[in-house]
């Protein structure tokens, strides 16, 4: 939290010495009081006297507040027949790449998938991903990749294209 005074705050200072030295006259005037008013009277007085001196000084006060947030991830997974090839056990890599979301995710970071052979789709689910492409073009995938520039990006294909762009053009482009 910063202060800002935006008065003199040598008034501040001097009002706040004035109404402390008020309150203890006060006090030494109330003698023959109860040693509750005693008390009281005074020290309502100083709050008084100091509440006004700061507002004669017109405080602005900020905060600065900060927030932590996660890690923006997405994964890209290459949808094509010839990825499907590739897989062994569809069952194992949906649970390793699920295995992977669940990692991510005990760090707070958010993680968004996309499936991609001629086109990139958001998907919900790497169950969702139907390895039924055509084929696989990389092109579609700068302009994704462009757009999420600042956010970490994961690519899980076979590398085999069929049209468009090669798989190691893809770094040159976005530089």
């Amino acid at each position: 939290m910063n202060i800002l005074w935006q008065g003199k705050p040598i008034f501040t200072y001097l009002l706040i010495l004035i109404s402390l030295g008020l309150g203890i006259k006060y006090y030494y005037n109330l003698n023959s009081e109860n040693k509750l008013i005693q008390r009281i009277l005074p020290s309502i007085r100083f709050l008084s006297f100091l509440l006004l001196s700061l507002l004669l000084a017109q405080p602005y006060f900020s905060w600065n507040q900060t927030q932590v947030k996660g890690q923006e991830i997405n994964l890209f997974i290459d949808n094509s027949i010839s990825m499907e090839n590739q897989i062994k056990n569809g069952i194992e890599f949906n649970k390793s790449i699920n295995d992977f979301k669940d990692s991510l995710m005990i760090n707070n970071a958010s993680i968004e998938l996309f499936e991609f052979s001629d086109k990139v789709k958001s998907v919900n689910k790497v169950n969702d991903v139907e390895y039924k492409g055509t084929a696989t073009d990389f092109t579609p995938l700068i302009e994704k990749l462009s757009f999420h520039n600042n956010e970490i990006n994961v690519l899980i294909t076979d590398g085999i294209e069929t049209q468009g762009i090669e798989l190691n053009s893809i770094a040159t482009v976005l530089k």
